[in-house]
């Protein structure tokens, strides 16, 4: 349990339709536990665990995409020049003077302030995902970028980007090592491993690749990517003892390009 890294969890948490810890998270944490064996007390408890370590995973995130500078040293402005000369050089003493920032502990404990004051809006605040149309709803993406936007939240949308850009599972990634193997069978042996990579790219990104809108290879280029094995002539001289390719097939076969059974049928 301590080395789990609760990544659906907290994925989970910042779900706008299963935010709720007490809600999905509490009766899947409990179902799984039971399952397991374990009695309603032991799987009460070990919920309280993980409900600690999901929330103390948030607020730390929460803590490293805060880039909020520090509050810098503040200088009082030197006074416009509308008084008598002493006073003038009474208030330029006091110009230079620098206010000190407030100590550590009192910005970390201001920054942990905020940090809990917009966590607990979060879970507070009734949200939802907005429909596009009829049975589809926007991403949860889009609904962060859209909070970050409107200033809703500060630090609550980074710490989605970083949360939902980690596979939940790794079921995704079984599926596409699938579909790899899968296509590099005996007939196919001789792929290249670009060849490979690419195809299952592509084969697993389909929704966001339009092959389509591809740029098209110019002649040059096309003529590059063609196998040797495809290149070799038929006229052409390959060497003294094997003589042409030619000398094997007919020329009827040749002009027709009809392999030897087609031409036998079309003699008959």
């Amino acid at each position: 349990m301590n080395k789990c890294s609760y990544a659906f969890e907290m994925q989970l948490l910042l779900h706008p339709n299963f935010k709720n810890p007490d809600g999905a998270i509490k009766k899947i944490v409990m179902k799984c536990n039971l399952q397991l064996g374990a009695t309603q007390k032991v799987a009460e408890r070990h919920y309280e665990k993980v409900r600690r370590y999901i929330l103390d995973g948030i607020r730390k995130l929460m803590s490293e995409v805060d880039t909020t500078p520090s509050d810098p040293e503040v200088v009082a402005p030197p006074p416009a020049a509308v008084f008598s000369e002493d006073l003038m050089e009474l208030f330029s003493e006091t110009a230079d003077e620098v206010t000190p920032p407030p100590p550590v502990e009192t910005r970390t404990m201001m920054a942990q302030l905020r940090m809990d004051e917009e966590f607990d809006r979060w879970i507070t605040t009734p949200t939802t995902l907005r429909a596009v149309r009829q049975g589809e709803f926007k991403s949860v993406l889009a609904y962060w970028h859209r909070q970050s936007d409107e200033g809703t939240f500060r630090l609550l949308p980074l710490v989605a980007r970083v949360v939902y850009s980690m596979p939940a599972s790794s079921a995704q990634i079984e599926r596409d090592f699938g579909m790899a193997g899968r296509m590099v069978v005996p007939h196919r042996s001789s792929l290249a491993p670009y060849n490979i990579d690419m195809s299952t790219f592509l084969n697993c990104n389909r929704e966001y690749c339009d092959i389509t809108q591809c740029p098209k290879l110019s002649a040059d280029t096309a003529s590059e990517r063609i196998p040797s094995n495809m290149m070799v002539s038929m006229e052409r001289e390959l060497d003294d003892d094997f003589g042409s390719l030619a000398y094997f097939f007919s020329s009827t076969s040749i002009e027709l390009g009809l392999d030897d059974d087609e031409e036998d049928r079309l003699t008959l």
